[in-house]
């Protein structure tokens, strides 16, 4: 209660001093903390733009990741296609170089599956 009487005496004196009421120069300095801050242009800028942007951005990286994994599968089944080729063609070589082989053994031999008779089986190792 003391407290408010000394307060209501302060607010008194500045009264006859300014020549206005504290009421009044709280009413004056509302206005002013009510004041909007200024906008900031880059701020701004990105309020506006940054959807729009990021649209853009994950729309080129979704089809740019497509692109690359359809590279990939692409260049997976080619050289899928090359290895197997090479095989048919390696196993073309070795059954001709079998033939040949075959057909430069003596009959007898080649009836036996190319294995002399004097050949023990340990030399096979």
């Amino acid at each position: 209660m003391l407290a408010s009487v000394a307060n209501k005496a302060v607010a008194g004196r500045c009264e006859q001093r300014c020549g206005y009421s504290s009421q009044q120069q709280r009413q004056q300095e509302k206005p002013q903390q009510q004041e909007a801050p200024a906008s900031n242009p880059h701020r701004d800028f990105y309020k506006d733009f940054g959807p729009p942007i990021l649209k853009v951005f994950f729309g080129a990286f979704i089809v740019y990741q497509g692109l690359y994994y359809g590279w990939l599968k692409l260049e997976d089944i080619e050289k899928r296609h090359d290895s197997e080729a090479e095989i048919e063609r390696l196993k073309a070589q070795i059954q001709e170089a079998q033939s040949k082989a075959k057909a430069t053994l003596h009959p007898d031999e080649a009836a036996r599956g190319g294995r002399s008779s004097k050949s023990s089986w340990y030399k096979f190792w």
